[in-house]
């Protein structure tokens, strides 16, 4: 059962904000292509504890983390329902508070090399009862839920991007499907972010093409 009202920390810019000192580091759950996911404990203001999922991602991964970013600022701004995890708190650190707050914690590239930047985890709800859809427990009824919580979804001018088992998780007890990992994902954000990118990046070409031709030391 959560306890506790996370509701009560103070809004940041995009989410709520937390204080490093309440977060408590519990189990290790996985390393994916982009962040790292761990179990923890929160303390709220008045001092209950809920269990939540953190998920890191290097700040050297700009791409994925502004997806994930925008994905939540739109499900956060719009309160959706529980087809998604509720997010909780979003906070950024330095290589330095990282280290402070969590000094058994060692974030690494997909290479194995430590990451050195500055980090940014997402707090998010953790389902304890949760399952990865697979053939034994998937049925009729699971897979039309989660068309619906897709096309909601998509309503909201989200699309996931990366549709597959290990994104979706159902609740056996009560039917819940719910769509995790948003890394991937697509938002009117993200969409003018990446056509912008790629005009900065044709106009660099462009002058760079110029000043080369115009510019260009001749043999001898």
């Amino acid at each position: 059962m959560v306890k506790g009202d996370l509701g009560k920390i103070p809004p940041a810019k995009l989410f709520p904000s937390i204080n490093p000192s309440s977060i408590r580091a519990v189990e290790f759950l996985e390393k994916g292509g982009h962040s790292t996911v761990f179990r923890v404990e929160l303390t709220c203001h008045d001092g209950s504890t809920v269990p939540a999922i953190m998920k890191a991602f290097s700040n050297e991964f700009t791409e994925e983390l502004r997806s994930e970013i925008a994905a939540y600022k739109i499900f956060y701004r719009e309160n959706v329902g529980d087809f998604v995890p509720r997010l909780y708190a979003y906070k950024e650190w330095t290589q330095r508070e990282w280290r402070k707050n969590f000094p058994s914690i060692r974030l690494e590239r997909e290479s194995g090399e430590e990451v050195r930047g500055g980090i940014t985890t997402f707090f998010l709800e953790y389902i304890a009862d949760a399952e990865f859809v697979s053939p034994e427990n998937v049925s009729t009824m699971i897979a039309a839920k989660a068309l619906v919580a897709l096309e909601s979804i998509h309503k909201l001018g989200i699309l996931h991007g990366d549709i597959k088992i290990d994104n979706l998780l159902i609740v056996p007890s009560t039917g819940r499907v719910v769509w995790i990992d948003f890394s991937s994902s697509v938002t009117p954000v993200t969409r003018l972010q990446n056509w912008l990118d790629l005009e900065m990046q044709g106009v660099l070409k462009l002058v760079h093409y110029d000043c080369v031709s115009t510019y260009s030391i001749p043999d001898g």
